[in-house]
């Protein structure tokens, strides 16, 4: 049987979904996340709309090369919006995520690389927190063990809300701080090797350790690091997290930046990179330096 071409098979997913939920349709659309983007399968009923989304894009591909007959694609498609719908409460979905007194408490942010992500900036309110970070604005739909559900707050959105750009970024920042409480480690520690004044590297994150990069938005946190290190450069080692370490005279920028472009390039996954660049923080300005 020939192969089907990608616009049959996204058909043909949407039928699947239709003839096995009983008053849902679907829809095929493209999903923009930081970094990367996707065709994605969605369903909606009447009243609710099921937010999982399944990525045909890789379900097509694995279709294609032979690794996924049609039976397990399908199987793929009903056994994730089955365990999706039925993790709703009375039907109600997540509709609340229209009304902005709702969504004002599950605000959350982060921080992604702007020039990486220019395209998605375009559909989406953010705030540039210095020439190349971005901070974007985000809902928390579902924090449990297994995983983190959010959708970011798009410009469509933000205009059905009727409240400011200004208005979302401190709501978000006042609601990630309760969310998602910065958490500061030393690096030595974390590595086992117990406290030590000869590596003073910190680690600063969230303590979810998930986009934790973004505590650096937080109000009071920058001066705070200030206050135990005095002037400091910021490492970010990627949108998790980053590094701090004092700036006493002993520690070379351009070796930073040098350490930083190596760890980007070997250790950290195209997703989750934040820059290449390093930065500096006085007590008065962060600054970026380009070496």
């Amino acid at each position: 049987m020939e192969k089907m071409g990608f616009t049959e098979f996204a058909n043909w997913s949407k039928n699947v979904v239709e003839k096995n939920f009983n008053g849902f349709t679907a829809d095929v659309s493209i999903v923009t996340l930081p970094g990367k983007m996707y065709n994605g399968l969605s369903m909606k009923g009447r009243n609710t709309k099921v937010s999982a989304i399944v990525n045909l894009d890789s379900l097509y591909l694995a279709y294609a090369d032979n690794s996924m007959p049609l039976e397990e694609v399908e199987e793929t498609i009903i056994t994730v919006f089955t365990k999706r719908a039925s993790s709703k409460s009375a039907g109600n979905g997540y509709n609340w995520i229209w009304d902005y007194s709702k969504v004002k408490g599950k605000l959350y942010i982060r921080l992604i690389n702007a020039e990486k992500n220019r395209d998605l900036l375009e559909t989406v309110p953010h705030h540039m927190f210095t020439t190349d970070l971005a901070v974007t604005y985000h809902i928390l739909l579902a924090d449990t063990v297994e995983e983190l559900t959010s959708t970011i707050v798009t410009n469509k959105m933000l205009g059905m809300y009727g409240v400011s750009g200004e208005a979302l970024h401190a709501d978000a920042i006042a609601s990630a701080c309760e969310l998602f409480p910065a958490n500061t480690a030393s690096l030595s520690a974390l590595l086992g090797m117990g406290e030590s004044n000869d590596n003073p590297m910190m680690v600063v994150t969230n303590n979810g350790r998930v986009h934790g990069a973004s505590v650096i938005v937080y109000p009071g946190l920058l001066e705070q690091l200030f206050r135990k290190f005095g002037a400091f450069f910021i490492l970010p080692s990627s949108v998790h997290e980053v590094i701090v370490t004092p700036d006493d005279g002993e520690r070379d920028a351009r070796e930073l930046t040098d350490l930083v472009k190596s760890v980007n390039a070997e250790m950290v996954a195209p997703d989750e990179w934040l820059s290449d660049h390093i930065y500096r923080y006085d007590g008065r300005y962060l600054s970026r330096l380009v070496l």
